[in-house]
């Protein structure tokens, strides 16, 4: 009979503590004195991102106020003479600063980088792109191209209107078109046709 009292109070002593250690377990997760909460973090998390993509979007929209997409783009080709496929804002690892990075086709067919200061308006690189499938894009590209009217240069002319242009891109995703997208705060991606000047929403991604 003592036998069976001992054993009763073990297993309910267990059984509490093994309560107490839910518990502590369920205050953890709810936010209670186990310290910040999951979703508190993803928050805070998601304002981060926010608050930096918006001053991603400040910075672009200042460096193509300062130097538009078309201006970038006639820079690249005096330094390289050919054809725009694209041309967009982004970090320089050398310089720490935003540049117009546009990628030409030479009169050759060959790809090439350049890069554009946006304050300057000057290139101050220009190089021949020698990834492994360089060859086989810029031969895409150029078929692309071939016999169409508008330039990046003029897609981005077209967009200008919805916002500070920050990029213009040969798109082949649902038949080939200029991607041109705005500094509106979004990153809002328009669409312009390779002959012709009509802007319209650009659903390639969707």
């Amino acid at each position: 009979m003592k036998r069976n009292i001992v054993i009763a109070t073990v297993t309910a002593g267990v059984l509490l503590a093994g309560g107490g250690v839910a518990a502590a377990t369920l205050g953890s997760d709810s936010g209670g004195t186990g310290g910040g909460t999951p979703g508190g973090t993803a928050a805070r998390t998601a304002g981060q991102d926010e608050h930096s993509d918006a001053a991603e979007h400040r910075a672009e929209a200042r460096a193509a106020k300062r130097l538009s997409a078309p201006q970038a783009i006639g820079a690249a080709l005096d330094r390289v003479p050919g054809r725009a496929t694209s041309a967009e804002l982004d970090d320089d690892d050398r310089r720490g600063a935003l540049v117009w990075e546009v990628d030409v086709l030479d009169r050759h067919g060959v790809a090439y980088h350049v890069d554009v200061d946006p304050a300057t308006g000057k290139a101050l690189t220009a190089h021949r792109d020698r990834d492994d499938d360089a060859a086989a894009d810029a031969k895409e590209d150029g078929r692309a191209l071939a016999g169409t009217t508008t330039s990046a240069s003029e897609a981005a002319r077209a967009a200008a209107d919805k916002g500070r242009v920050v990029s213009v891109d040969l798109d082949d995703d649902g038949g080939a078109h200029w991607s041109v997208e705005v500094s509106d705060g979004h990153g809002t991606e328009w669409s312009v046709p390779l002959d012709g000047l009509r802007v319209t929403p650009d659903r390639s991604d969707d």
